[in-house]
């Protein structure tokens, strides 16, 4: 399921991005690459030491680093972790 969902976000984003604000298209990307985070640290792709900031730092797109700031990766993060914990 979590490679499905990081093809779902990113090709939301993709076909709809003439249609979302900056802010939207940031709240879709970050959620993406959290997953993409998660199940990379999970395979052992990442070095222990990189940080999902670290992670996320290196792969937003310019166009978007004005809205992803540190409170909302936290607010995204928080929101799919407490989702993830109900499943």
């Amino acid at each position: 399921m979590g490679l499905f969902y990081i093809w779902f976000t990113i090709f939301i984003l993709e076909s709809n991005e003439h249609c979302m604000n900056t802010r939207e298209q940031a709240i879709a990307y970050i959620s993406g690459a959290i997953a993409t985070y998660s199940l990379r640290k999970e395979r052992g792709e990442l070095e222990d030491q990189a940080s999902m900031y670290d992670f996320l730092a290196k792969t937003i797109p310019k166009d978007l680093e004005s809205e992803a700031k540190i409170e909302l990766i936290d607010e995204i993060f928080q929101y799919v972790s407490n989702r993830l914990s109900r499943e």
